[in-house]
């Protein structure tokens, strides 16, 4: 029976661009109810993928996904750090190792309270070196911790315990790469300012930039610092309404500041998002954008550079449902000459009460219009990653089997013989795929041919043979070779049978005069099955007889000659187990008997 295959092809993405085609994709980690998962950073690599980093299940981890958000590699913060414990920021320095820093609780062996870690990683996440940082004062505790590499020299900020009405002071560490401190240095913005956090590190040409939020006096306060930990200089925004969070990142002489502030004109009762360029120079202002939605809080997540000045901003807004709000996320495009918005791209919610809040995001191309983006989903929280990406040409290779006789689709091209052929898939988002095929076409020759009183078919390797009487429809037991002499005298077809593929031959009529069904019952052959010999007991002797024994692969393996005996022996004490075939001659009569070899 002739059956049609076609191929069901799936586009992964793992080779270079080749097309100017795009691909909008979401991908949730996590079973629910089980897992808890949170994303709160993305990095990009150079060879197109991701990696992220945040908490699963209280647990840090590190996530090696591929261009479409598939999980490739996972190292989980436990097998190192104790305790419960979370990824925060993630840097690749120039030799390709990924440094992480997070915060962990019932870490340290001394304490209980939260401590801020750093882990060196290769680019298989293996875990290369682990350090926990300590407040300097009698209370130990660190938390909220930032990542930057400038000029050669890789920091992580933190809050650390203060002392007196500084109840958090803010904590700089430079590092070298196996992560021992080479400079660390304290920082306050005033002289009693309370509580102090330091939201973002983002390298200058200069150093670092520090963004810090004062609790108490409803200020940021923005810090610019050499390589060497020096204050260059210091810059306090107020804002009588509030602010919230902060993120940053500099380029070409200007840092851009991403925060929520509250009091702003435009809407004096909700948060704003607000992003402001501050020349590195001496902070003064290089200008500002305000992404006012009126009647609703605002916030600035992220904000990355695209490679030709593009800013890409994570956003994420309250919107108002049944049950009060919820968190719908954006990435907006913000042109740096003239802080104008050139447009965005809403991130999906499934529905009104679900909320997709934004952590970070990563350009993709020179001006942000492609972007990787990841964060946390609904109210259970679970880490999300969200791509609006070009597609990739995939090379692949698929080898398939079918049997002789099959179809084969390789597209709307169909094949029926063994090669090697390629086409170009279209998967269903659009995306192509270029696929190799390697096609084996299984043959099951069932070519007959007849000598005397012996059918056979061609000897193929790893092929099964059995003899079918045509008269039945029977198998004929024990008449499993590709040759076969037939005991009596009929019509005989064979299965040929190579792994799922099968056929069968036509039927072929044997000697139907040459074997002498008489003959053949007057031969007496015992006992059966035997083990050292047969007797042979015949009811007339004849002067001349011809005996030749034959395997069931129609070898000879045994032969004599009579005159006028009527018994003989049969030695078989040589010969393998199995079912034999005796050919009688005398006379012109033809017999052919079937001997058991125990």
């Amino acid at each position: 029976m002739k059956k049609v295959i076609t191929l069901a092809y799936s586009v992964f993405f793992i080779a270079t661009i080749g097309l100017s085609q795009s691909l909008t994709f979401m991908k949730v980690y996590g079973d629910l109810p089980a897992d808890t998962t949170r994303a709160y950073k993305i990095l990009s690599l150079s060879d197109t993928t991701f990696l992220i980093g945040g908490q699963w299940d209280n647990k840090g981890f590190i996530m090696h996904v591929d261009y479409d958000g598939t999980m490739l590699n996972y190292r989980a913060v436990s097998d190192s750090v104790v305790g419960i414990s979370a990824v925060r920021d993630m840097v690749q320095l120039p030799n390709g190792d990924i440094i992480a820093v997070g915060e962990c609780k019932d870490c340290a062996p001394t304490d209980t309270v939260d401590h801020v870690f750093a882990l060196r990683l290769n680019t298989s996440l293996d875990i290369l070196n682990l350090r926990l940082f300590y407040g300097t004062n009698p209370n130990p505790l660190t938390y909220g911790p930032s990542l930057a590499y400038s000029n050669g020299v890789l920091a992580v900020s933190m809050t650390m315990a203060g002392i007196g009405f500084n109840f958090e002071d803010l904590l700089l560490h430079a590092l070298d790469n196996q992560l021992n401190t080479i400079w660390s240095q304290i920082y306050n913005s005033c002289g009693n300012c309370g509580f102090e956090y330091a939201h973002d590190l983002a390298p200058t040409s200069a150093g670092f930039a520090m963004i810090v939020e004062n609790v108490f006096t409803d200020s940021l306060r923005l810090f610019h610092l050499s390589t060497a930990g020096s204050v260059l200089w210091k810059q306090t925004y107020s804002i009588s309404g509030g602010v919230s969070f902060g993120k940053m990142v500099a380029a070409n002489g200007i840092i851009y500041v991403g925060a929520a502030i509250r009091g702003l004109p435009q809407d004096p009762a909700h948060y704003l998002a607000v992003i402001s360029g501050i020349y590195e120079s001496d902070g003064s202002s290089a200008g500002a954008a305000v992404i006012n939605d009126s009647l609703i809080d605002e916030r600035i997540m992220d904000i990355q550079l695209s490679s030709n000045g593009t800013l890409l901003a994570g956003y994420m807004r309250s919107e108002p449902n049944a049950f009060g709000t919820y968190q719908v996320s954006r990435i907006y495009r913000i042109d740096t000459a003239n802080f104008s918005v050139l447009g965005y791209v809403q991130i999906p919610n499934p529905n009104d009460i679900t909320n997709m809040g934004i952590r970070s995001v990563v350009p993709f191309n020179a001006d942000g219009t492609e972007f990787a983006s990841c964060g946390i989903r609904g109210f259970i929280n679970r880490g999300f990653f969200y791509g609006n990406l070009p597609c990739k040409t995939k090379s692949d290779n698929v080898s398939a089997t079918i049997c002789d006789g099959e179809t084969y689709f390789l597209g709307t091209v169909a094949y029926t013989d063994s090669g090697t052929y390629t086409a170009t898939l279209t998967a269903a988002n659009g995306c192509d795929s270029v696929v190799t095929l390697n096609l084996y076409v299984t043959e099951t020759d069932t070519t007959v041919t007849q000598a005397t009183y012996t059918l056979s078919v061609p000897l193929q390797i790893g092929i099964t043979y059995q003899w079918i009487s045509c008269a039945n429809n029977q198998p004929v037991p024990g008449a499993i070779s590709h040759s076969f002499s037939p005991t009596q005298s009929g019509a005989y077809k064979v299965a040929v049978t190579s792994g799922n593929c099968a056929d069968t031959s036509a039927c072929h009529n044997v000697l139907a005069t040459g074997i002498d069904n008489e003959f053949a019952e007057s031969l007496r052959i015992y006992p059966q099955p035997a083990h050292d010999q047969f007797w042979l007991e015949m009811s007339t002797p004849y002067p001349a007889v011809e005996l030749q024994l034959t395997d069931m692969q129609g070898r000879t393996v045994w032969q004599k000659n009579l005159q006028n005996e009527v018994v003989t022996t049969i030695p078989v004490s040589f010969l393998a187990s199995g079912v034999y075939l005796l050919h009688v001659q005398a006379e012109g009569k033809y017999a052919v008997r079937k001997a058991l070899k125990q």
